[in-house]
């Protein structure tokens, strides 16, 4: 039963589940048994973050914060700028000047959805990477925030979801939120297939089949590089499951 289940884990390191999406790179983090990948994604040639950019934010920055602050305008200026600036750390995955910068972007009165997305992105990866389980806490509290302010951020429901499913052990939630993110867009197919993932991993084998046939039906009718890599990664899944449950 164990060498079994080895052998289906080791199949399904080809299911990739993003938790970040930054622009448009796509970071993509799989937790397999406590063990981290990461692989990245293309979806057209990624525009190189440089640090000459992040340096010229930086001293656009340090002179704004030389002059009177107290005006409204300057400090709207100096909040959008510090949210920006964080999210070019986050694309860098640079997670702690990424959440210095947008906790300081809260501070000048940019208290919006993307922000906190951008702090849940950072503090989700950072908690990851150290196993970190306050970093995680603080990516579902501002996953959480940027949803009860936008309730419809797609993004955010899905980041929210990956977290509840692998971080909290919070399945069933996790499951229910993938599921209204692929009945609110079925077009956003990376969400029916981490639902396939989470439903594999419940030991609700009829369901994560399902799920993998009619992405697979529905990514048939689309082409790119990543579609072609969904497809292909369905397939193997349509296969590999009929034959678990056959056994």
């Amino acid at each position: 039963m164990n060498s079994k289940r080895g052998d289906v884990m080791t199949w399904f390191r080809k299911i990739t589940v993003t938790l970040l999406i930054v622009s448009i790179l796509i970071a993509i983090v799989i937790i397999f048994d406590g063990e981290l990948i990461k692989k990245i994604v293309m979806l057209k040639p990624v525009r190189v973050v440089t640090q000459g950019e992040i340096n010229r934010m930086e001293e656009e920055l340090s002179k704004l914060t030389k002059k009177d602050t107290k005006s409204p305008e300057t400090i709207n200026k100096i909040g959008v700028l510090y949210q920006n600036l964080g999210a070019k750390y986050n694309e860098k995955g640079a997670w702690d000047p990424a959440i210095d910068a947008l906790q300081k972007a809260l501070g000048h009165g940019r208290n919006v959805p993307v922000v906190h997305y951008q702090l849940a992105i950072a503090y989700a990866n950072r908690g990851t990477q150290l196993g970190n389980n306050d970093d995680i806490d603080k990516a579902v509290y501002h996953y959480e925030k940027a949803l009860q302010m936008e309730p419809n951020y797609i993004e955010a429901k899905y980041g929210l979801a990956i977290l509840l499913f692998y971080r909290k052990n919070e399945r069933s939630k996790a499951i229910q939120i993938m599921n209204e993110i692929a009945k609110q867009n079925p077009k956003f197919y990376r969400a029916r297939f981490a639902l396939g993932r989470f439903y594999y991993e419940n030991k609700e084998l009829d369901k994560s089949l399902s799920i993998y046939q009619d992405l697979y039906t529905d990514l048939d009718k689309m082409d790119s590089p990543l579609v072609t890599e969904y497809r292909q990664a369905c397939k193997e899944n349509i296969q590999r499951i009929t034959s678990e449950m056959a056994r």
